[in-house]
């Protein structure tokens, strides 16, 4: 059966999960091409609850790392969701081609950051996966398919089917047994990805799709090649079976990487691992507050487990604190060298950020701005913010693009439409600066790719055709001659005009002939 949607044009199928297909289309309204999710098939109304969930979530989130969504309706049984269309693949293809470490943590900061923005409006993603995260054609990452996404407040009983709770390979331990989820959840996605993207391997992988959940519940992933241990702890810390040895926030996660960026791990591990190990000596010493109030059995057992559980955490915690170091430089003098490293840093950073900024406003302010133009300041801007994502001046940039684009295309469109008035008015080439030619080469200065505005000429040449058959029929052939003249030199493959001129060519003293002559030649 063919799929249609009224308002839009289908071109081709983009991908199908098991409730849902998405398709490229044309929004014919707007003229612009839409990813297409429509719903294949519904037996409850909760699922079509589920599926205007999705269009909800995301028209909630107005972040530029999260896909925009342009449409959502019901039409004659047919549930839709129109989104942004993106071009630019998606993270599973860059995975497979192979990615540095450095570009790999870049990329995960910046999914954190999205992760954060969504966590703050009481959303969970739980579907976090390398093929949902997409690429815009500038090379902007793009979070998408809230599909099974929740609101934190709302009823559990929202849940997906079994089929679509979330993605195998990367299913946290606790939304595999239906667990009640925080935002740790996407926080271990996230870091199973992140192993997948350092080693170009999923840590865990069985031959069903049960298989691998159990591996996530029962088995540890296999510790990261020795050049890469240095960020061995951080994948640790996000993919820790106990929700409660991870991250406790999306938040805390940023802030371990830029520690992690600027003094480097060893900093930044020290850091999480005391403060992971404090939480299990609490924990520790309240089981053993416990015991006060349990038989002599119990206590004689819980003695015996929580003595065992202190030499386990007394033993790592000398084994990391007392193992032979190297020689180290006094502290102030180790304390002073990382502040003056951070300040270069920091300095860097900002006289980086600061000349972008400076080369995209001087674009922006150009006389003869461009759509071309704006898009080489957006770029510039896009480049900014995967240095800085929250930099004030880079986010008032990208806003003044939207709304200079908007005004060009205006200014773009009026003159289309003068340009239409001055040929039925037959003002192709002439009066200056009001005709045809004035105003198609206005639109093209503003847009050299618009495909209206490069038919112009073909319009115009057209005109001057009918301008020529016009002076024909009243015998003005000097009048026609000109006329032909003025139309070639504007298209000189023109057929119509062509074919005019061998009809002309065959009288030049065509004004002195008589009528009947002059019908016989042209016959």
């Amino acid at each position: 059966m063919t799929i249609q949607v009224p308002g839009y044009t289908i071109q081709r199928q983009l991908g199908e999960g098991g409730m849902a297909a998405v398709y490229l289309a044309i929004q014919n309204s707007l003229d612009r091409l839409v990813a297409l999710k429509i719903l294949k098939r519904f037996d409850t109304e909760e699922q079509v609850q589920r599926f205007f969930n999705e269009g909800k979530i995301i028209a909630s989130l107005n972040q530029r790392n999260i896909i925009t969504i342009h449409d959502l309706g019901e039409i004659d049984r047919q549930c839709f969701l129109a989104m942004e269309y993106l071009e630019g693949g998606d993270l599973k293809q860059r995975i497979e081609t192979g990615l540095t470490p450095d570009a790999a943590l870049k990329q995960i900061k910046l999914i954190a950051r999205c992760l954060d923005f969504v966590h703050q409006k009481g959303i969970i993603h739980r579907d976090i996966k390398p093929e949902n995260i997409l690429f815009r054609t500038d090379d902007s990452l793009v979070l998408t398919d809230f599909g099974v996404a929740k609101l934190l407040q709302t009823d559990t009983s929202l849940t997906m089917d079994g089929s679509t709770i979330g993605s195998p390979h990367y299913i946290s331990p606790e939304q595999a047994q239906q667990r009640p989820l925080d935002p740790r959840t996407d926080i271990y996605s996230l870091g199973i990805m992140f192993y997948e993207m350092l080693t170009g391997q999923k840590p865990f992988q069985g031959d069903t799709p049960i298989e691998t959940i159990i591996a996530h519940l029962t088995t540890e992933a296999a510790p990261l090649p020795d050049h890469l241990t240095r960020y061995q702890q951080l994948v640790d810390l996000m993919i820790a079976t106990d929700a409660d040895n991870r991250f406790a926030s999306t938040a805390d996660l940023i802030d371990y990487i830029e520690s992690f960026q600027n003094t480097g791990s060893k900093h930044a591990i020290t850091h999480k691992f005391n403060k992971i190990v404090a939480a299990k000596k609490t924990a520790a010493n309240t089981s053993l507050h416990k015991l006060s109030s349990a038989p002599q059995s119990q206590r004689r057992l819980h003695a015996f487990i929580g003595l065992g559980l202190a030499i386990t955490l007394a033993g790592a915690t000398a084994l990391y604190y007392f193992h032979p170091k190297e020689p180290t430089e006094p502290a102030d003098n180790v304390l002073a060298a990382d502040v003056a490293e951070n300040a270069v840093a920091y300095e860097s950073e900002h006289n980086e950020i600061q000349h972008l900024l400076d080369e995209a406003d001087a674009i922006l302010t150009q006389a003869n701005l461009s759509l071309p133009a704006l898009r080489q300041a957006l770029a510039i801007y896009n480049q900014a913010l995967t240095i800085a994502p929250d930099d004030a001046r880079t986010l008032t940039g990208i806003r003044r693009v939207a709304v200079l684009d908007r005004n060009i295309r205006d200014e773009i469109d009026l003159n289309l439409s003068e340009a239409d008035k001055a040929i039925r008015a037959f003002r192709l080439t002439t009066p200056a600066n009001d005709n045809a030619m004035f105003y198609y080469h206005r639109a093209l200065t503003l847009a050299p790719a618009h495909p209206e505005a490069q038919q112009g000429k073909f319009k115009i040449a057209d005109a001057y055709a009918d301008l020529v058959e016009s002076n024909l029929s009243d015998f003005r052939y000097a009048k026609a001659k000109a006329n032909l003249d003025k139309g070639l030199a504007i298209d000189p493959t023109s057929a119509r005009l062509l074919a005019l001129k061998n009809k002309t060519n065959a009288f030049t003293d065509a004004p002195k002939r008589l009528f009947g002559k002059v019908t016989s030649i042209f016959d």
